[in-house]
């Protein structure tokens, strides 16, 4: 099997140490692309990442390219560690170069700008090749990656078959795999660890009480695992109950954008000055009243107003969720 890592930022570039580390007969080459030509230029020269010089790589048969072109030929499996924003016209551009049998493994969690899983939009832009498309998500901290400590994933496939050759090449005593074949609950688990996690900077800043926190973030779970009940199965652990949870750390990349709503800057101002950064979780709120599965729930809606439309109160919100007030 032949690997392209998509995106060299600290989860891919993570990703791609992990798996340079394992001995797997299956992997018969690694490729590495990113946009950044002086990151690769640095990986070409000595292994090394400009953004992360205490993890040099160790395996010296990486193929690193600058070209997404060239990278993709004759490639077996795709792993994209991008920003969701640029996913789509990715895989545009690398359509007309793929194998007739790709796999694709996507990290992101989020919703598409137009509130679709990518699962399904990855499938249609791909229509008229043979894909197998897989989900990861879980509690997989980059810097615990590179640190080798243990995380925990879920991946979600509907072939069994491929579910096993991913494993098998992600599978180590540090990093635990899960899996399942209902792809949508892996992605549902991820939009919403974002969304939640945002949804906590924003109270934490606006100084709701800790019993409020705790029982609104237990309500939206709990609407969650009411509509789609198969979420709460034990191997999505990680990617639903674990990840949500370490959502809720201070500093995260989410917490901190709900930290901003709450101080009272808007959608635009913040993607303003968050240009380049991965914003999965602002794109996935502000979508989700398109997406067929979480515009089904008026609580999510209602969260959509608080945030992104600000035109209800928190006091408005707060009766509406804890008292049920019309």
């Amino acid at each position: 099997m032949k690997i392209l890592i998509i995106g060299l930022g600290e989860f891919g570039y993570s990703l791609l140490t992990h798996i340079s580390e394992i001995n797997n007969s299956k992997i018969k080459e690694i490729r590495a692309f990113d946009i950044r030509e002086d990151s690769i230029a640095s990986l070409i020269k000595n292994q090394i990442h400009p953004d992360f010089p205490r993890y040099p790589l160790s395996n010296n048969k990486i193929k690193f390219y600058k070209n997404l072109k060239e990278a993709v030929v004759d490639i077996d499996l795709i792993i994209l560690s991008v920003n969701s924003k640029y996913i789509i016209n990715i895989i545009e551009e690398i359509k007309p170069y793929l194998k007739e049998n790709i796999q694709i493994l996507n990290t992101s969690k989020a919703l598409t700008e137009e509130g679709k899983f990518f699962s399904e939009v990855i499938k249609i832009s791909l229509s008229g090749i043979n894909l197998e498309y897989a989900i990861l998500s879980g509690s997989t901290k980059a810097s615990d990656i590179l640190d080798k400590k243990r995380v925990i994933a879920t991946i979600g496939a509907t072939n069994l078959n491929f579910l096993d050759d991913i494993q098998s090449i992600l599978q180590s005593d540090n990093f635990i795999i899960k899996v399942t074949n209902d792809v949508i609950a892996v992605e549902i688990a991820g939009i919403i660890k974002n969304i939640l996690s945002i949804l906590y900077g924003y109270m934490k800043t606006k100084n709701y009480s800790v019993s409020e926190i705790y029982y609104i973030l237990a309500k939206y779970k709990f609407y969650i695992e009411e509509l789609y009940p198969s979420i709460i199965d034990e191997n999505l652990l990680p990617a639903w109950e674990v990840d949500l949870y370490m959502g809720f750390e201070l500093g995260t990349r989410n917490y901190i954008l709900g930290t901003m709503l709450g101080e009272g800057k808007n959608i635009q101002e913040i993607l303003l000055a968050k240009e380049n950064q991965t914003l999965e979780g602002l794109i996935s709120l502000d979508s989700l009243d398109k997406n067929t599965f979480l515009s089904k729930i008026p609580e999510y809606l209602l969260l959509q107003n608080l945030l992104i439309h600000k035109n209800i109160t928190d006091n408005e919100f707060k009766n509406k969720i804890i008292n049920k007030y019309k």
